[in-house]
């Protein structure tokens, strides 16, 4: 997961300043008939009424800053709901939240570097009005997407609750809390995301994950004990290969069409989130590196397969793993040991 949202790092910052921008009103208006609307995918809790734009460059602002709160919302909401556990729910919290409290901070920063005052949006001085409109858009914008995911989750995960006026300010020192945020009361009652409910609970009956080795050793392939990080985690990984039809009850390589490469992927993004130990260890000996070959034939002998040539070919095509990854919202959910 990576929770960003560089759009509003480009209008803070970078190449979408509005006060940079010296675009003219019909250049705007050309620019908003080349924006597609994001369509919301959860399920909101609150509104914005916010002072309705009526030049073209508080339009195309608004269209940008709205997708981008929109697909924010729609990604960190889907992912953080189909968390396994609870750890894992609290830590992609942390990083959203880190994420938001940095921009509101930037936000902050930004509008009085440049003498924004929320009463200036009505301005004789139309550029001005037209920046003090977006600053204080995204401003307001950022404060939803922080109270819907604190929304979404507060009957789950334990945490500090901030209400719209404690983040105006906190992060605003904005004392006459401009409360144009309003919780919704019709808010219809449905599940956040809608898919597919597979039933695994004969599975879960029939594969127990093996916390040691499970095949007669092989000269040059190291043990379990030596090479796994954290078993738990592992076992859990390899309940979710299971669960996705990748191996038996009995820790053998189903093989369908296509799966070779798809397991030496896996065994990639495993490297990558550090699920293996860096060094093993043998008396009266000098500790060695474990590599990456090492890892591939453990898993190979434990999975009763053979990806050596799709696992070396994906050393020089990372990106393909990086997609992957993308693709399969279980492996990208994976956190790191």
């Amino acid at each position: 997961m990576n929770p960003e949202l560089p759009i509003f790092n480009e209008i803070l910052l970078l190449s979408l300043r509005p006060w940079m921008i010296k675009h003219s009103d019909t250049k705007f208006k050309e620019l908003l008939t080349e924006i597609e609307t994001t369509k919301i995918q959860y399920n909101p809790f609150f509104d914005l009424d916010y002072k309705k734009a009526l030049t073209n460059k508080r339009k195309y602002y608004s269209k940008i800053i709205n997708n981008e709160r929109i697909n924010f919302l729609n990604k960190q909401i889907d992912y953080i709901s189909k968390s396994d556990t609870l750890d894992e729910k609290l830590y992609l919290f942390k990083v959203v939240f880190n994420t938001l409290k940095n921009l509101l901070k930037k936000t902050a920063e930004c509008i009085n570097e440049k003498g924004y005052n929320f009463e200036e949006i009505n301005s004789n001085n139309k550029d001005l009005a037209d920046n003090v409109y977006i600053l204080h858009l995204l401003k307001f914008e950022l404060i939803i997407i922080y109270i819907e995911v604190q929304e979404n989750f507060k009957n789950e995960i334990d945490q500090d609750y901030y209400s719209i006026e404690d983040l105006l300010e906190l992060h605003f020192n904005d004392l006459e809390k401009q409360l144009i945020i309003s919780k919704r009361e019709n808010r219809i009652s449905e599940p956040l995301v809608k898919e597919e409910i597979k039933d695994f609970k004969e599975k879960e009956v029939s594969f127990n994950p093996i916390k040691n080795d499970i095949r007669e050793n092989r000269k040059g392939v190291l043990d379990y004990k030596s090479i796994i990080k954290n078993p738990d985690r592992f076992a859990q990984f390899e309940t979710q290969l299971y669960e996705n039809f990748y191996i038996s009850e009995k820790y053998q390589f189903l093989a369908k069409h296509g799966q070779l490469s798809e397991l030496a992927k896996i065994y990639h993004i495993l490297i990558s989130k550090n699920f293996f130990n860096k060094r093993y260890f043998q008396p009266n000996k000098p500790s060695k590196e474990i590599k990456d070959l090492d890892i591939r034939k453990f898993l190979d002998l434990r999975y009763n397969c053979n990806v050596d040539k799709q696992f070396r070919t994906l050393l020089t095509n990372k990106q393909e793993v990086t997609d992957f990854a993308k693709d399969n919202s279980w492996l990208e959910r994976i956190l790191p040991c």
